[in-house]
Parts: structure tokens; sequence; C-alpha cells
């Protein structure tokens, strides 16, 4: 019987630290991506959209976007646009979505040594 209520213990401890993980500091560092100033058609036919090239800035790769899938970040076509943004995991599913955190730079594509201040957007 008290080995029993020993393992009830554990288990009921077990469940208590590790059932919910709201602690904010397990939320995605920002990195820095780039976005093309066109959108593509979806190369991996996930939905009929047209799709937004993003390129993440340290490891080369390439990701093909919904504009709505970037939060609080306003896409204009012609324009390429260095950002920071965090990828979150939605509980349950498969389903990703990004939160813009930093709007770094938006180049116009016909005049590339002129970027356009974040300040004046």
């Amino acid at each position: 019987m008290k080995n029993l209520l020993s393992l009830l213990a554990i288990l009921f401890c077990m469940v208590t630290f590790t059932g919910c993980n709201d602690d904010p500091t397990t939320e995605a560092t920002p990195v820095e991506v780039t976005v093309a100033p066109r959108m593509v058609s979806n190369p991996i036919g996930i939905s009929s959209g047209m799709c937004l090239k993003v390129t993440f800035d340290k490891t080369g790769e390439v990701r093909y976007i919904l504009p709505d899938d970037i939060l609080g970040f306003d896409y204009v076509e012609g324009y390429t646009y260095r950002l920071k943004i965090k990828e979150m995991h939605v509980a349950g599913s498969n389903s990703v979505y990004y939160v813009m955190t930093e709007l770094i730079s938006k180049t116009p594509e016909n005049n590339p040594d002129v970027p356009i201040k974040p300040q004046g957007l």
C-alpha cells in the first residue's frame, strides 16, 4: 500500500509540473528573413493562392508563405522586405503562422540602392 501511494504521489507531481507550459520564454526567437518583391504561385500546392517567397537569412532556407500568415505585416508588391519574425506553432496541429516583430527595411525593386526607412512607412 505504501508503494502504491508513493507511485501515485510521483505520478501526481509529474502531471502537475509537466501538464501545462505557459512559460513565455519558450516562444521562438525572432529570425531575420528576406521577402521577395513579387508573389509566386504556390509551388507545393497546399493552396491555390499566391505566396510570398521568404528566405531565412541565416540558413538560406526558402519557404512559401501565404501573405496573411505573417501577422502584423502589410505586403506591397514591388518591394523587397527584410523582417524579423517569430515562428508560432498552433497547439494540437501542424499549422504554423508567423508574427512580425520588426520591419528592418523596405526597398523598391526598381531602385535597390534607396531603401525606405521603417519610420516613414
